[in-house]
């Protein structure tokens, strides 16, 4: 996703910007990029008003909002640029993001749905339709999504932790081990996936092992 606060590497920067326009959208981005956000979200406004059908401009504008804790107003910025562009799938994440920091978790599982259905092979926007269906405790179908993400990336250690977390809820322990023995050493300080692997190893009537487990934990957690 495009971030309102962090420029794309540009093959022609330092070269100044042709337009007045695209010179105050730089601006705006390196005024975001120096934590200047108020400078930057009211230069943003100013290119909405002086271009209402750029995506780009609603896009950024939308991103800094919800950064700043206005997920409605980037939800009505991103809406607009949806409605200008409706198979933007970079527009149709941020926008799930915003409706899910509103608790709008339906909303936002149906645009990044869209956004799968547009691009199935967009292992990002999979990734976080899986991560969205496993905070919605809907773990069969998040097993599966992460499944994809899993064997597309398979040294990405948080979507097959996610998934060995949806794996134990379902009760698929042989599955779960595995996932979360995998993510011990793509991620070796997350105290979690040792925790739920002490968790998965008490189901199995393991104390020792799952003893150990809980003890790697909360030395992770403590230091």
């Amino acid at each position: 996703m495009e971030s309102a606060s962090e420029p794309h590497p540009d093959p022609q920067a330092g070269l100044i910007p042709a337009s007045p326009w695209e010179r105050k959208m730089a601006w705006a981005k390196e005024q975001a990029a120096k934590g200047r956000l108020g400078d930057a979200r009211g230069l943003y406004r100013e290119l909405v008003e002086e271009d209402p059908t750029n995506v780009r401009a609603l896009n950024n504008l939308g991103i800094l909002l919800d950064e700043m804790g206005d997920p409605e107003g980037a939800v009505a910025q991103l809406r607009a640029a949806k409605r200008i562009d409706p198979h933007n799938q970079e527009v149709l994440g941020n926008l799930s993001a915003a409706l899910g920091a509103m608790g709008r978790y339906a909303d936002a599982e149906e645009e990044l749905r869209l956004a799968v259905r547009l691009d199935p092979s967009n292992l990002e926007i999979r990734a976080n339709l899986g991560l969205l269906l496993f905070r919605r405790g809907l773990y069969e179908q998040a097993a599966a999504e992460l499944a994809v993400v899993c064997a597309g990336r398979p040294d990405d250690g948080l979507p097959l932790f996610y998934r060995g977390e949806a794996l134990n809820r379902l009760g698929r322990v042989e599955e779960a081990i595995k996932a979360l023995e995998r993510v011990t050493e793509l991620i070796p300080g997350n105290p979690r996936a040792y925790y739920t692997l002490g968790v998965l190893f008490d189901k199995k009537n393991a104390p020792d092992r799952a003893a150990a487990m809980y003890r790697k934990a909360r030395e992770l957690s403590d230091s």
